[in-house]
């Protein structure tokens, strides 16, 4: 919502993202509301949307989302990528 609010130059992307997670596209999709009986934003999904959307380019964020996203989305940390087969391969991101 937070950046949906902020109206700088450069961060149209994460704002019109913001905009559908919250309030939905028109076009059938309504938005990230988890109605009852839970009631909430479904926070995981709003974070990987926006995550995948900007493919991390944290550049893409107005500066207060910066600071919350710096954290989750640094660049050269190494994880683990499981396969379908059980095994897995360490990458790089």
């Amino acid at each position: 919502m937070q950046a949906d609010l902020a109206h700088l130059p450069g961060y149209e992307r994460v704002r019109n993202l913001c905009k559908t997670y919250i309030y939905g596209d028109g076009s059938g999709f309504p938005g990230m509301w988890v109605g009852e009986p839970y009631n909430r934003w479904n926070a995981d999904e709003i974070f990987a949307g926006l995550a995948s959307g900007t493919m991390g380019d944290l550049s893409l964020f107005p500066p207060g989302l910066q600071a919350i996203y710096g954290g989750m989305l640094r660049r050269n940390e190494q994880i683990w990528l499981p396969t379908l087969f059980g095994a897995g391969v360490k990458s790089y991101v």
